[in-house]
């Protein structure tokens, strides 16, 4: 299975968090079920803003009367900003076998 490109994971300001989880699980027979809530903070990361153009992809130009042609494409600009969260408050559920795994997440911040 393919990772998803190291942009998606830059988009996150969020890399660290001081605060406290707890992690509960239950069984079902072959079944297991991961139940982890948690609270905190986030505070000193750098954002990624705006999202970084990706090279290599051509830009299509069309005029008025629909003539297009491909032109080089945009240069991306990468910008930093501070960012700080807190009260983040979540949820992240795991369920799954040993064929199988489903996840599934929550988090809200204000």
């Amino acid at each position: 299975m393919d990772s998803p490109a190291q942009e998606v994971y830059y988009s996150n300001p969020i890399s660290t968090m001081v605060g406290a989880d707890a992690l509960v699980r239950f069984n079902f027979g072959d079944y297991t079920l991961l139940f982890q809530p948690y609270y905190g903070v986030s505070r000193g990361e750098q954002a990624l803003v705006p999202q970084e153009v990706v090279g290599g992809v051509p830009k299509l130009t069309c005029d008025q009367l629909m003539n297009c042609t491909w032109g080089p494409s945009p240069s991306g600009t990468v910008a930093y900003a501070d960012f700080t969260a807190d009260g983040l408050t979540g949820v992240n559920l795991s369920f799954g076998s040993d064929v199988f795994t489903v996840r599934a997440g929550y988090l809200q911040t204000w």
